[in-house]
């Protein structure tokens, strides 16, 4: 029989756009740099740091490919690369004109030789002193914060949805056992119930039913909240998450997002867990082909 179980939305890291390997890094040191294709990534991969090949500067929010641009240098040059300078601590984005470095933007933050950048869990990107004290942030954080809360809401009524599927599921395999028990007890004996076997037949096709929608919502929460959400979007004619599940993602903006100074109080997307293995009987689809019995993982949350 089918254990019931909790969900989780698992936030994998995905291999940048350009196929180049991604850095395990939330920040770049006094005198690094980050180069066309490379990223930054923070809080598990929910914001992410992405030098773009046209010399963008690009902050997302979100799980790729549905995620959301929230900040941006709204620079263009070719073969760009973003500084760290170590001799005097100023965050500068660089293009290449003429043979030469151009500089593109900056941080303006120059001054404090051994100064940081680093990609915050709350959605601010902050250069830092080489004691910590914050020197310039992007205020990106203001647009995130509401986003979250969204996310975190359209998380929370999938994985209610799916608790009661796992409950619905576990309880007619209960009965569909139960009924082929009282069946195979009846017909030995020699008698004829009909009725009996008129609902098993109605359970081994409902059964089936249910372990498929709770793997649809399992996928969804596997892949993360919806596009308009990180967008910041109002919802499309699907207005529950349940009716979400099923609409197709959108590709990413790489448009630029203005935002004002960041407030306190972030909202922290929690990571996932280990999966948990289940067993699924074995069923026939509506097609009639016959799935055999089989153990599968599914997300569970702490």
């Amino acid at each position: 029989m089918r254990c019931t179980f909790l969900l989780a939305i698992a936030l994998a890291l995905q291999t940048s756009p350009t196929g180049a390997a991604d850095k395990p890094r939330d920040r770049l040191a006094s005198g690094e740099k980050l180069k066309v294709g490379e990223r930054l990534v923070c809080d598990k991969g929910l914001f992410t740091l992405y030098m773009q090949p046209g010399g963008n500067l690009v902050l997302y929010i979100g799980n790729e490919p549905n995620w959301a641009p929230i900040w941006s240098t709204s620079t263009t040059s070719d073969k760009p690369e973003l500084e760290m300078q170590a001799a005097d601590g100023n965050l500068v984005l660089y293009g290449h004109e003429g043979g030469g470095r151009v500089p593109k933007w900056s941080s303006k933050t120059d001054g404090h030789p051994g100064a940081y950048l680093v990609c915050q869990h709350d959605g601010n990107l902050v250069v830092r002193n080489a004691t910590g004290e914050a020197l310039w942030q992007s205020g990106s954080s203001a647009t995130a914060k509401p986003r979250l809360a969204e996310a975190m809401a359209w998380r929370a009524e999938l994985e209610d949805q799916a608790q009661e599927l796992a409950k619905k599921g576990d309880a007619l395999e209960a009965r569909l056992k139960e009924r082929e028990a009282t069946y195979k007890r009846r017909t030995e004996a020699g008698g004829a119930d009909y009725g009996t076997k008129q609902e098993i037949e109605k359970l081994k096709v409902e059964i089936p039913q249910v372990w498929e929608a709770l793997a649809k919502i399992e996928d969804a929460i596997a892949t993360g909240p919806p596009a308009w959400i990180w967008k910041g979007e109002k919802p499309p004619a699907a207005t529950t998450a349940a009716a979400s599940v099923a609409s197709t993602p959108t590709k990413p903006s790489t448009a630029n997002t203005n935002t004002s100074p960041a407030t306190g109080g972030a909202v922290v997307w929690s990571p996932a867990v280990a999966p948990k293995t289940v067993h699924v009987s074995g069923y026939t689809r509506k097609d009639g082909t016959y799935v055999a019995p089989h153990t599968r993982s599914s997300p569970r949350r702490k």
